[in-house]
């Protein structure tokens, strides 16, 4: 089966590995693929962004354009990464303004951001994928819900021990989730069987499973 991939970082951001060996793996796994490199701030305002400046920006712009072209299977966006919850929804539009898949870091113990990033990015309506989340109270599941945000079950080991949670509260309340890998080389990249033993592992059932890949889809479609 097919699989969308919606969370991964090239050696433009802090990833190992470059956007053409992305591109490769993903092709020989049979996935289609999101570059979301990070957009960082800090807890006091946007002092530190890897798009800060027109030049970087500008050869992330010439990357979409030149692999957009060659590739149907690969779209572009960015992770946003502990800035500060007051600027997300500023920079969440500013990527949509630029057709870019928007996610947002979430709250996961294994990686720490800055707290009310969960609500400030579920309260977003530019963003697509609250990503890793660690813990979701029920007023922001409700939130997730009325806004449509996708909540990730993720594949990336330091945060894997909180999915349980994460796909337990997403059933009680009917959310619409999607499995990523948050891979940062191209060997992190996984097949839709791995996908499948990830979201079992969370406590989902196959048909779920399907129907986060499903969801991926879907919001992938969007970008092409």
């Amino acid at each position: 089966m097919k699989r969308y991939e919606l969370h991964s970082h090239t050696n433009f951001s802090d990833g190992k590995s470059s956007i053409e060996e992305m591109i490769s793996r993903a092709r020989e796994l049979n996935s289609a693929i999101a570059i979301t490199d990070h957009f960082i701030g800090d807890e006091f305002g946007i002092n530190k962004i890897l798009y800060g400046n027109m030049s970087s920006l500008a050869r992330f712009l010439k990357r979409r354009e030149k692999f957009s072209k060659i590739f149907d299977d690969v779209i572009f966006g960015i992770e946003i990464t502990r800035v500060n919850p007051s600027k997300i929804s500023e920079i969440a539009r500013t990527a949509k303004k630029r057709d870019f898949i928007v996610l947002v870091h979430g709250e996961t113990s294994g990686d720490k951001v800055p707290a009310g990033t969960n609500t400030a990015a579920l309260n977003c309506e530019y963003v697509d994928i609250l990503a890793h989340p660690g813990h979701l109270s029920e007023e922001n599941a409700l939130k997730a819900k009325e806004n449509k945000i996708f909540i990730e079950i993720t594949a990336r080991e330091i945060h894997k021990p909180e999915n349980p949670e994460i796909a337990k509260i997403c059933k009680k309340f009917n959310l619409e989730m999607v499995i990523d890998t948050d891979a940062h080389s191209a060997g992190e990249l996984i097949d839709y069987e791995k996908a499948k033993d990830t979201g079992l592992n969370a406590g989902l059932s196959e048909d779920d499973v399907r129907q986060t890949n499903e969801n991926a889809k879907k919001i992938f479609k969007k970008f092409i």
